[in-house]
């Protein structure tokens, strides 16, 4: 509602001789109304607070500060509010609007008679409308309470719109790291997979070795059969030399050395069968000899 100087109150309106108590008493209804009062300049002090430009973060303080210094009232004495500053150079230049607290109650007092109950009281021509006072809390004590609820519920309104808004991307996100983390596992079992089958490879080609080791080259066993088997009763040997490819035959034979090496060259088992030394002739009359002869692997 607005304070009108004429005393011809209208809708939304309340006569100034309501506040000041010039005119006759108004007894209102028993529900009183709530309202937010505007009141014209005139009712209240205007003064023009100036700071430098750099103490624009505690102009409050050196308003508070000046109006002590300058006016008989302390802040226990007033409401007040400033508008916002402006700055000209160095200086700020707000403006402040001071009402005595003992006047406001009187006008509370005047307006509860009159059916109303004031809850703000605002100055006319104040830059945004400023509240040189607020009574909310005293009363509507839970006031404060419900818009607290409300705002706690827009909040969780607007968390659970912005989580249904975001869950599917958040979801999607969530999936798309749970399956790099499977690939990485997968890739890193695959490298141990294909560590252990180089390593199974490497154990079969070292088995495969050994076999063909045993099963390509000719044994001493084997040779020797083969010695025994090729030579007649009437040879014999001293020394067998023995190395995985050729073998060297040492001893005496009552026959030729010549026909010995026929009969081992016949066999399937040797190869290059040789005289490898000089062939002499002993007192008792067989030939002495020493054969060289190369082993054939045999499966």
């Amino acid at each position: 509602m607005r304070v009108v100087p004429d005393g011809k109150p209208r809708r939304r309106t309340i006569p100034k001789a309501l506040l000041t108590g010039e005119g006759p008493q108004v007894r209102g209804r028993r529900m009183h109304r709530v309202i937010d009062l505007v009141v014209p300049p005139d009712l209240v002090l205007k003064r023009t607070v100036t700071a430098p430009a750099t103490a624009r973060g505690k102009l409050e303080e050196l308003a508070l500060l000046d109006l002590r210094r300058r006016t008989p009232f302390g802040p226990e004495d007033v409401h007040w509010t400033l508008d916002p500053p402006h700055v000209a150079g160095d200086t700020l230049t707000a403006t402040q609007w001071v009402a005595k607290r003992a006047d406001v109650a009187a006008w509370r007092e005047r307006l509860e008679e009159a059916g109303y109950r004031l809850r703000k009281l605002v100055v006319e021509g104040a830059s945004g409308s400023r509240t040189i006072a607020d009574f909310t809390r005293q009363i509507a004590p839970g006031a404060q309470r419900v818009i607290g609820l409300n705002l706690a519920l827009a909040l969780i309104a607007a968390g659970a719109a912005t989580f249904g808004w975001l869950y599917p991307a958040w979801e999607a996100q969530r999936q798309a790291t749970r399956i790099e983390t499977e690939i990485a596992r997968l890739r890193s079992d695959t490298l141990d997979l294909r560590k252990d089958v180089q390593a199974l490879r490497a154990q079969d080609a070292e088995r495969s070795a050994f076999w063909d080791a045993i099963t390509d080259r000719p044994i001493l066993v084997d040779t020797l059969r083969a010695v025994t088997d090729a030579l007649p009763d009437e040879a014999w040997i001293d020394t067998l030399t023995y190395q995985p490819d050729r073998a060297v035959l040492t001893g005496e034979t009552g026959g030729t050395a010549a026909d010995l090496v026929l009969r081992l060259n016949a066999r399937d088992r040797f190869d290059n069968t040789r005289l490898s030394g000089a062939v002499s002739r002993t007192s008792e009359g067989a030939e002495r000899f020493q054969i060289s002869l190369d082993l054939r692997a045999v499966r």
